[in-house]
């Protein structure tokens, strides 16, 4: 089945980057809210990715061994000054502030919001894309390559939350 981040795959050191990506545009046919949860977690990995790629730090000083939040990340003046878009950083910002929503059960994302977060996330992979990699070509998000949600089943937030937990936990491990 053909995806919006397929393009993501061609990068060799992207892989589990592009599979959380891929998850996230599946997890739409479940729910929004699995949309944002696995959106915000590829979107992570992501920026640690370029952090890596700059020389930049991830870890934390004051917690030994374990990385900056993600916030913390997203806000540092560093990144800013490599990603250069402030519509960008945004966007960014509103995947984290989805997936947290989605994940520590604030108010339902609507279906709208879920597309929103698939859109986030292709928007920055294909800035990652063009400044890292050699992709050619136009990347253009295509909503009908988006699965549907009808006829599938709801997920209880009780169960987003422990899903959200062992994406979190996954994650700390990489």
């Amino acid at each position: 089945m053909a995806s919006n981040f397929d393009f993501v795959a061609q990068e060799p050191a992207w892989e589990h980057i592009a599979e959380r990506a891929k998850k996230a545009e599946q997890g739409l046919a479940v729910a929004p809210e699995v949309a944002a949860i696995f959106g915000r977690s590829a979107m992570e990995l992501s920026i640690k990715w370029v952090y890596r790629a700059e020389g930049m730090e991830t870890s934390d000083p004051y917690k030994a061994g374990k990385d900056r939040e993600l916030f913390s990340l997203l806000k540092d003046r560093g990144f800013a000054e490599v990603v250069g878009d402030n519509r960008l950083l945004h966007m960014l910002d509103q995947l984290r502030l989805f997936g947290n929503r989605a994940a520590h059960g604030g108010a339902p994302l609507s279906p709208r919001d879920g597309v929103l977060s698939l859109r986030i996330l292709f928007e920055f992979l294909s800035w990652m894309a063009y400044c890292y990699t050699s992709i050619q070509g136009d990347l253009v998000f295509d909503e009908s390559l988006l699965p549907s949600a009808e006829g599938t089943s709801t997920i209880s937030q009780k169960e987003l939350q422990k899903r959200a937990a062992e994406v979190e936990k996954k994650d700390a491990a990489l």
